[in-house]
């Protein structure tokens, strides 16, 4: 999976009704191709594999399979989340479905996003919202490294990945039937040879479409 860290300039320029800060690019003129390069890469790794754009290596699973677990994902029971994670995971790495990593920062043991990570997620959401994505649905997924219990990583993970949800939802105004959130807690690590390593903490972006 490719790692991207976003560090562009933004301001805080209002605070939106639902809470969240409004945010308008600052954008030096030497920094300009950085910003749109950032941008369209974003798009390029997150386009969907689909016949004449993109060659398609696998189809191993029917569009009906995903189709279904993509509405269990949405309400997960809670005796069979396990294996709806386990199998989503699975057609994840079958079909090489599009993804990336991002480094969203989020208070000690809480799910509030701290500010610095903002301007990242600004820039998730802008580049979701382009037409080569605007119609694709994206998995949020939410990992922590192997410090604490596997339940308590669980539970965080999943509402980190919620608070993620909710910020391209209200601030950016991505459509929700867009936007699955999960938490795989420590199930997915990795770094698995540093079970304790900040690489392992993130939030994974994937385009469920193909």
């Amino acid at each position: 999976m490719n790692t991207i860290r976003l560090t562009t300039a933004l301001a805080i320029s209002a605070i939106t009704a639902v809470g969240y800060l409004a945010i308008s690019t600052i954008i030096a003129p030497a920094s300009a191709q950085t910003q749109a390069t950032q941008h369209n890469d974003i798009i390029r790794a997150l386009r969907p594999r689909t016949r004449g754009v993109t060659p398609v290596p696998n189809e191993n699973h029917s569009h009906k399979e995903l189709d279904r677990l993509i509405e269990r994902l949405r309400a997960p029971a809670k005796s069979d989340a396990s294996v709806v994670r386990q199998q989503i995971q699975k057609i994840i790495d079958d079909e090489e479905l599009p993804s990336l990593d991002f480094e969203i920062y989020f208070d000690t043991n809480s799910a509030a996003i701290r500010p610095e990570s903002i301007p990242t997620l600004t820039k998730l959401g802008l580049a979701l919202r382009a037409p080569e994505l605007a119609s694709s649905t994206f998995l949020i997924a939410g990992h922590t490294d192997a410090r604490g219990s596997n339940r308590y990583n669980l539970s965080l993970s999943q509402r980190r990945a919620a608070a993620v949800r909710k910020f391209l939802v209200d601030a950016i105004s991505i459509g929700p039937k867009h936007l699955v959130a999960v938490g795989f807690g420590e199930e997915q690590l990795k770094r698995p040879d540093y079970p304790a390593s900040g690489e392992n903490r993130r939030v994974q972006i994937t385009n469920l479409t193909y």
